[in-house]
């Protein structure tokens, strides 16, 4: 119950616009849950979107060992290298 509630301030945050305070929201999510590949998956997209690539492509590359079958982190893991 704790991850649902965690998530509504990062869905508020993200719909806002406010994708600095949901990055921080998500990152939050992803220590309390951390084999939530949804978690990840948000994650990564707003860092992508902050253009933080660094931290996108560990966020893509934590969703990869999570879910290996996931062709967009396949992809945004594999942009780094």
């Amino acid at each position: 119950r704790a991850f649902v509630a965690d998530r509504i301030p990062a869905f508020d945050a993200a719909d806002a616009g406010d994708y600095g305070r949901a990055l921080g929201a998500y990152e939050g999510m992803t220590r309390v849950q951390p084999d939530n590949p949804a978690s990840w998956r948000a994650l990564a997209a707003l860092a992508e979107l902050l253009g933080d690539r660094d931290r996108a492509t560990a966020a893509w590359r934590e969703v990869v060992r999570l879910d290996p079958l996931d062709p967009r982190a396949r992809a945004g893991a594999a942009s780094s290298r």
